[in-house]
This record gives C-alpha cells, structure tokens and sequence, in this order.
C-alpha cells in the first residue's frame, strides 16, 4: 500500500459540506452574470455524459443512474472512490 492518508481528502461536518456547496454556488451565479468573474471554487465543466451507458451521468462529484440504466427503479445519487488509504462508497 502507498500513502496512508488520501491525496486532497478532507474531513467535514455536514454543516461545513453546506457551507461549501453554497458558495460554490454563489460563485457559479457570480459568474453567469459576468462572463470575466473567475473563482477557485468553480469547475470548468459542471457534469459529464459518461457516453457509457444510457441513463448514467456524472456532475458535481456525485454519479446518477437513472430508471434508463434499468437498474434501479428510481433514479439513484452516489460518490465513490478509492486511492491508497482513502475509500469511500
């Protein structure tokens, strides 16, 4: 095994995770009023059509299988990963 602690992980309370995601959010609207408006907290490309398979995209770090899949019955929200000392499902 390599590094025992994740490469960019971080610990947070649900509050702090909140927090986060609503200034993302307060910048993606900063910069959808003007164009030139730049921010660390911004992603260059908000989802990705994974092309895979019908019915599963990517966005915002978290996977969406929907009833196209044929997986599921409804649609379905998750983040999952690994790297040597770090997992999540």
């Amino acid at each position: 095994m390599g590094l025992l602690t994740p490469h960019g992980g971080m610990y947070s309370s649900l509050e702090g995770m909140l927090q986060l995601m609503q200034q993302q959010l307060a910048a993606y609207n900063v910069k959808k009023n003007n164009a030139k408006a730049s921010s660390p907290l911004l992603s260059t490309q908000v989802s990705y059509a994974t092309g895979l398979y019908d019915g599963l995209d990517y966005g915002y770090g978290m996977f969406s299988a929907t009833t196209e899949l044929g997986l599921y019955h409804e649609t379905v929200l998750w983040h999952g990963g690994d790297l040597d000392g770090f997992g999540s499902e």
